[in-house]
């Protein structure tokens, strides 16, 4: 069934979630554990994390269809851990 969706939409809209998922694992481990190393914390969880899903997870289970680049997906995680982790950081008190 055609959906309408072109790959570059798919790809466009993976990685906004790709991104989104990275800032609010940092986030929610801001929110989860009073520290002022949670940002970092939170950062080597979606480090770890995103590794594993990509590079091990994705190149095994997911199919050919929807399979884009790892790398790219790994990247776009991080990204979006850096702006969590940023955006904690800017709002924490010294």
């Amino acid at each position: 069934a055609d959906t309408g969706i072109t790959p570059k939409l798919f790809n466009q809209v993976a990685q906004l979630g790709h991104f989104a998922g990275g800032a609010a694992i940092v986030l929610a481990t801001v929110v989860l554990w009073h520290s002022h190393y949670a940002p970092l914390a939170g950062f080597g969880v979606v480090t770890f994390g995103a590794a594993l899903k990509e590079f091990v997870y994705d190149e095994k289970f997911e199919s050919a269809e929807v399979r884009g680049s790892s790398y790219e997906d790994f990247l776009f995680y991080m990204i979006g851990a850096t702006a969590g982790m940023l955006a904690a950081l800017a709002g924490q008190k010294w």
